[in-house]
């Protein structure tokens, strides 16, 4: 499966992802197409939000971090989450798992609305606990164009 896969399906975006897309990096060109063209249901949450922030205010400034997402949040493409409704599934996969809060989100999300979980790329910790036991959604990797099957 590839990220071709992903057309009509909810996919939660990890911060990665929104920082990749407010750097207008290539690589993410087909998910910002998928976003845009509302090929995909896009949402996140408020720590992919903080990553995003500092993260471009480390790269850029805390200006331009702002503005970028002013532009995302205006923009209507992408769902911001609440991560109360969530907080089960999160503390869940937290318990069992050796992973950051920000990750479990993502993936507590996408278990929970039976969705993606969109990642930039397959981190260490991320591959180590998928080898170990499947999560309960879909995980993709956009660097990698694949995705892994629940």
């Amino acid at each position: 499966m590839n990220l071709d896969d992903l057309v009509g399906k909810i996919v939660v975006l990890d911060g990665g992802v929104l920082i990749g897309l407010a750097l207008g990096e290539r690589i993410f060109n087909k998910v910002k197409k998928y976003i845009m063209n509302e090929l995909i249901d896009a949402v996140t949450h408020r720590l992919a939000i903080i990553e995003l922030l500092y993260i471009l205010c480390r790269r850029k400034s805390i200006e331009v971090a702002k503005k970028k997402l002013a532009y995302l949040i205006a923009s209507g493409y992408i769902s911001i989450m609440p991560l109360d409704i969530f907080t089960e599934e999160i503390a869940i996969i937290k318990c069992e798992r050796r992973l950051s809060i920000a990750d479990c989100c993502t993936l507590g999300i996408a278990q929970k609305l039976g969705g993606v979980a969109l990642f930039a790329k397959l981190e260490k910790e991320l591959a180590e606990e998928i080898k170990k036991k499947p999560f309960g959604c879909e995980i993709a990797m956009i660097k990698e164009d694949k995705i892994i099957s629940k």
